[in-house]
């Protein structure tokens, strides 16, 4: 939470926190390991298409880090999420990212697995990893496109 009379200013790749004119810290910013979702609506108004970009990209790598498919999907739909109000609170926003392609995507694979799990003897487990596969390749191939677009 932000102090009384604090703001935070992006200068050269680097926040700094001031208070009144005196800076009081400096905090590196790196987009190798930061999220979309660490960043307020107020800092992300500063960076530009490419950065957003970068930083939506991390998102979607550390989902593809989780094993368990109740935590991908929460990750997924709090991602959504935060986009959705990113759009509806930050209209100035140039660049918006979206999970449309990866649905897209997502929802021919995971009725593909449907068919074929009925047409075989699979148990639930089996269904569900499949369904976990299903998003894995779905998130890799959103991961690609986004990356050959920078």
């Amino acid at each position: 939470m932000k102090a009384f009379f604090s703001r935070e200013i992006l200068m050269d790749n680097e926040l700094y926190t001031e208070l009144g004119k005196n800076k009081i810290g400096r905090i590196k910013i790196d987009d190798t390991n930061s999220c979309l979702r660490e960043f307020s609506f107020e800092i992300l108004l500063s960076f530009s298409k490419k950065r957003i970009t970068k930083l939506f990209i991390n998102d979607l790598k550390k989902i593809l880090e989780l094993d368990l498919l109740s935590d991908i999907t929460s990750e997924i739909i709090e991602l959504e999420t935060f986009i959705d109000t990113l759009k509806d609170g930050v209209e100035e926003l140039s660049f918006y990212p979206n999970l449309d392609e990866f649905f897209s995507h997502l929802s021919r694979l995971l009725l593909r697995s449907l068919y074929e799990s009925s047409k075989t003897d699979a148990n639930s487990e089996d269904v569900l990893h499949s369904w976990l596969e299903s998003i894995r390749i779905s998130i890799e191939e959103e991961i690609f496109r986004l990356q050959e677009n920078l």
